[in-house]
């Protein structure tokens, strides 16, 4: 089945989303697979190293018509409309998957997992990862429905767009799907609701961003389409460790798997220049001092490690 692997950016973004291409290429299981960029407007000296790289190039456009005065120029703000309509933007294919260009492949058990859930029929993402389980049990103290103390990113979102009262009730404890990795079927039913959810929350007050993640959601939790969700090594937004030896980058958490995808979301410096390098600990108890932008090294040690066990 025909897979492409999409992701979109402007001249800030291109030279994180060509480290984002080779990040995939590096591995061989990518043969057969297709990369498309989606142009925000790219110069076309950035244009041109796009095409060269990628397999599919498309110019970016607002898929739901906005004022002007809510976009005030922010043309990059198009991908966060765009990503939701990839399978328009590159029609025919098996399975999408997308990952935001600030984004890498570090394991290709990421991109294992991305598809099989995808295969199922299932939106296949990640939740975003702050801690419901925490506040759940207090909040479980209010008898009846009440103005919420504590608001999480779901309903905050889900409130400011106009959200119905019994849809902010379903929503109230959800964690929002993470729109920067996902993976959904060609076919699946998710598109036209996902869609469908972005038009409605932009046509009121729903912010442009913050929107796509829960349109996402919307489709899982109010529609009841289905959901792999996967862990949180697939769109890692977190400080990762390092292995000692290698310098690949590991889950912080026991057994410290690899990184499977290192999304530098918020991570402004990093993001501004690949050469700004941080302190990682190793599960010994050391550090290794590398960047946590793509190197080529990266990809050659999840080689070796598949090649040993």
């Amino acid at each position: 089945m025909s897979v492409i692997v999409c992701t979109a950016t402007d001249d800030g973004y291109a030279e994180m989303a060509l480290e984002l291409i080779a990040s995939i290429r590096g591995f061989p299981q990518s043969a057969g697979m297709e990369i498309g960029v989606i142009g925000l407007n790219c110069s076309p000296e950035t244009e041109e190293r796009l095409r060269a790289a990628a397999d599919r190039f498309e110019a970016g456009r607002w898929d739901i018509a906005l004022r002007a005065g809510r976009v005030k120029g922010r043309n990059w703000l198009i991908a966060r409309v765009a990503k939701l309509f990839i399978n328009r933007y590159f029609p025919g294919y098996g399975t999408y998957v997308w990952i935001d260009s600030d984004a890498w492949l570090a394991d290709w058990s990421a991109m294992d997992l991305l598809l099989a859930g995808a295969a199922g029929g299932a939106l296949a993402a990640v939740p975003d990862d702050w801690e419901t389980d925490r506040i759940k049990g207090s909040l479980k103290l209010f008898a009846r429905w009440a103005p919420p103390i504590f608001r999480t990113p779901t309903f905050k979102h889900a409130q400011r767009a106009g959200l119905s009262k019994a849809e902010l009730e379903k929503l109230f404890f959800v964690k929002e799907f993470n729109s920067g990795v996902y993976a959904l079927s060609g076919d699946a039913p998710h598109w036209p609701r996902i869609q469908e959810a972005m038009r409605r929350l932009l046509s009121g007050r729903g912010r442009i961003f913050g929107s796509n993640q829960l349109a996402l959601t919307m489709a899982v939790h109010l529609d009841g389409l289905p959901a792999a969700v996967l862990p949180y090594a697939v769109n890692y937004t977190g400080w990762p460790m390092a292995d000692a030896g290698s310098g690949r980058l590991l889950m912080p958490q026991l057994p410290h798997a690899p990184v499977g995808i290192m999304h530098l979301a918020n991570r402004d410096a990093q993001r501004a220049d690949r050469r700004v390098e941080d302190d990682l600990a190793t599960p010994e108890g050391g550090t290794v001092r590398r960047t946590i932008r793509y190197r080529p090294e990266d990809t050659a040690a999840a080689l070796a490690a598949e090649k040993t066990g």
